[in-house]
């Protein structure tokens, strides 16, 4: 961590043992007075100064959405995670912003009888550069994961009918919430994906798939890269993000190591980060994808690609050579492009937890709002989210 950050949280700590010894002026206040000037200049300034591109409401829902997908005619698919048998549907296409169940509301079916079968909570979606969607089911249901239940799903978007279904092994897994993922068709005959395995106990790791074969690799696993920098303390809304189970329970920093993934657009560079960093790094997405590879290889051409001054949880990249990441620290989205100075491209109180970004051919960028640090694993057991949860977009034109 540098140390403008752990200056930042240093301060952070100070304000929090302020409110118990001044009661009267609430803890959200100072904190979002300390987020708000922790560059220095003042909240309503930095609004003013960084928030240059409007966000366009795409859906306004009353379920979470996580991951985004968009076809080259512009339909928009989003993921919802299933928590409990409340959720109808774990994949959906928006019509005029109503989620719809999609392939169907059968495909749709919570079967934790033959869950290879059925979707059961699908958190990230993509299209790859032949027009087809691909969804990646963690095969979790309540917080838990069901056997035989993990894969990545193809689905045809002129039949809308599923064409390749390619089960992953918990072996593979090891325990990993499979919570990102990006389609190359640069390597193997049918192309190969790359997944993002977090964890927020266990060990992340980037999987590679051959579409093909179905044939699965554990990379960069125990790599500095996709671990939790020591101490590192995530912050959302003003508070530190910790796992509390019961008040008589001491409560656990969540730092998983890999949060998102992405490709570049020629398909030689994945780029990746992690929730316990502030860190985006890069590796060669051939040496990668290549069992040939030694890990040590592989090691070799991971390279840093920019240090941020907040916790990102999504990041995609465009052929101008922008990387683009959220900031769940501060309810906004980023740019840096060629090693330049990151710019604030948005900011908005409704961006609470900006999970994924999506580049879609329409000349929009999409990103969801999770509230994911509302959830109920971080306060107790009560769910503070609050609905409605949004999608939006904004012009890849007003991006300089």
């Amino acid at each position: 961590m540098n140390s403008p950050q752990v200056l930042f949280r240093v301060f952070v700590f100070s304000v929090l043992f302020s409110v118990i010894l001044f009661p009267n002026q609430s803890a959200l206040a100072q904190l979002t007075m300390v987020q708000g000037n922790s560059t220095g200049a003042t909240a309503e300034a930095e609004k003013e100064k960084d928030t240059t591109i409007p966000l366009e409401t795409v859906a306004s829902l009353d379920l979470i959405p996580h991951g985004i997908g968009v076809s080259k005619d512009g339909r928009v698919f989003v993921c919802f995670a299933r928590p409990s048998e409340k959720t109808p549907f774990t994949l959906a296409e928006l019509k005029n912003g109503v989620p719809v169940a999609y392939p169907n509301l059968e495909v749709n079916t919570l079967d934790l009888q033959n869950p290879s079968r059925y979707l059961i909570s699908v958190l990230s979606a993509t299209v790859d550069t032949n027009g087809r969607l691909w969804v990646l089911d963690t095969g979790r249901y309540n917080l838990q994961q069901v056997p035989d239940a993990i894969k990545l799903w193809c689905i045809d978007l002129d039949t809308n009918k599923v064409i390749k279904q390619l089960p992953i092994s918990t072996k593979i897994a090891k325990g990993n919430v499979l919570r990102d993922f990006e389609i190359d068709m640069n390597y193997g005959s049918e192309g190969t994906a790359f997944l993002c395995g977090t964890s927020p106990q266990g060990v992340s790791a980037i999987i590679t798939l051959d579409l093909a074969t179905g044939a699965a690799m554990r990379r960069l696993e125990n790599h500095f890269s996709t671990k939790a920098e020591p101490e590192f303390v995530v912050f959302a809304e003003g508070e530190m993000l910790r796992l509390r189970s019961a008040p008589d329970k001491e409560p656990v920093d969540f730092t998983p190591g890999l949060a998102a993934i992405s490709l570049s657009t020629d398909g030689k560079t994945v780029y990746y980060c992690g929730y316990g960093s502030n860190r985006i790094f890069s590796v060669d997405a051939q040496l990668l994808a290549d069992p040939k590879s030694s890990e040590k290889d592989v090691e070799k051409s991971v390279k840093t690609v920019a240090t941020t001054i907040t916790t990102p949880s999504g990041i995609a990249a465009d052929a101008q050579g922008h990387i683009f990441y959220t900031d769940v620290e501060d309810n906004s989205i980023w740019a840096r492009q060629n090693n330049a100075a990151d710019k604030k491209l948005c900011r908005d109180d409704r961006l609470i937890w900006p999970e994924h970004l999506f580049i879609a051919q329409d000349g929009y960028m999409y990103v969801s709002a999770s509230q994911f640090n509302r959830r109920p694993q971080f306060h107790y057991g009560k769910d503070l989210t609050q609905k409605p949860f949004y999608v939006f977009r904004l012009k890849m034109s007003q991006v300089e």
